[in-house]
């Protein structure tokens, strides 16, 4: 599973690097504007702060034209977690030649 989806990152990657624009490819479906075929609504995400840890507000605006990667995790479930916190540790090893920031957010801060 792993393999198959940094694969699919670094394909990405090499596709969206070929392009002469700065802009970052848009993903996801498309939505037209009723009445106008010409026109389309892209998703966006939503304004979004969080402290990091060490006590730092960072906000979209930190990231806005660059590439992350957002995952959230639990820090004490006996099942799922090792594996994703594991996983994700490969995947960062893997790109740590790229321009890729990890934005790792837990669901459970008190822990």
């Amino acid at each position: 599973m792993i393999k198959g989806l940094l694969y699919t990152l670094l394909v990405s990657l090499f596709f969206t690097s070929c392009k002469e624009d700065d802009k970052l490819p848009i993903w996801g479906q498309k939505e037209f504007i009723e009445g106008i075929d010409t026109d389309t609504i892209y998703h966006t995400v939503s304004y979004w702060n969080f402290t990091n840890q060490d006590g730092k507000l960072i906000s979209k605006e930190d990231y806005e034209g660059k590439v992350y990667v957002a995952n959230f995790f639990f820090t004490r479930c006996p099942g799922i977690c090792p594996v994703l916190t594991k996983n994700i540790t490969k995947v960062q090893a893997a790109t740590k030649e790229l321009n890729i920031s990890f934005l790792t957010h837990t669901v459970d801060p008190k822990n």
